[in-house]
């Protein structure tokens, strides 16, 4: 059974009050755009149960510490933050094996994720992050087909050596990425592999009235 609690564009002050009892019950928590501060981080902690959660369009600028502790989590949404991943928030969100959705993008997060030990992982958004690399770990585990790599907006000049035809070089065809960051070499590795699987290399969406 899912609890939802929804504390989205709720005015705090600039303390939250810390919860007397373990809110265990809840599965879904939602406090989008409610100046969240990584200062109110200790609020989480009574939610170690979290399917989701959603803490976008805040003022985060550090992954809170008590989303270690949530190992259920399927979906997290922290985008729109100021969030920078140093060693032991890369280590942090690693951990969240179960992670289904992870959204990070408008986060100058300053390095990639590791999402190696992610095997149910569909959708990773990193766009306008910053990054000039890949996730870790983008190929540890086998991706669905229907995985979604988003990475638009960044300046990444390289792309990754895989076999062509290969689950890889699938994963690289359809992730979101700017062409025009692209090294001149990468580009033409990408085409490549494009062309393989049958697509125009030069079309960023498939065409109108496909949806897969």
């Amino acid at each position: 059974k899912n609890v939802i609690l929804d504390l989205s564009e709720v005015e705090w002050s600039h303390e939250l009050p810390m919860l007397p009892i373990d809110m265990t019950h809840v599965t879904h928590l939602y406090m989008k755009d409610c100046a969240f501060t990584s200062q109110h981080s200790a609020f989480l902690q009574r939610f170690p149960h979290l399917k989701e959660l959603d803490l976008s369009d805040n003022h985060l600028d550090t992954l809170p510490e008590p989303i270690a502790a949530m190992r259920q989590l399927r979906a997290i949404d922290l985008s729109g933050n100021r969030i920078v991943l140093d060693d032991s928030a890369v280590d942090r969100l690693r951990q969240l094996s179960r992670l289904r959705l992870i959204y990070l993008a408008d986060n100058p997060l300053g390095r990639a994720p590791d999402i190696s030990r992610m095997p149910e992982l569909d959708e990773i958004d990193l766009s306008r992050t910053g990054l000039n690399e890949w996730p870790i770990g983008l190929f540890a585990q086998e991706r669905g087909a229907l995985f979604h790599l988003h990475l638009t907006g960044n300046p990444i000049s390289t792309i990754p050596d895989v076999a062509t035809h290969s689950d890889e070089a699938f994963i690289l065809v359809y992730t979101r990425l700017d062409r025009a960051t692209l090294s001149a070499q990468a580009r033409d590795v990408w085409d490549e592999h494009k062309i393989a699987f049958g697509m125009d290399p030069y079309r960023t969406y498939p065409p109108k009235g496909e949806s897969d």
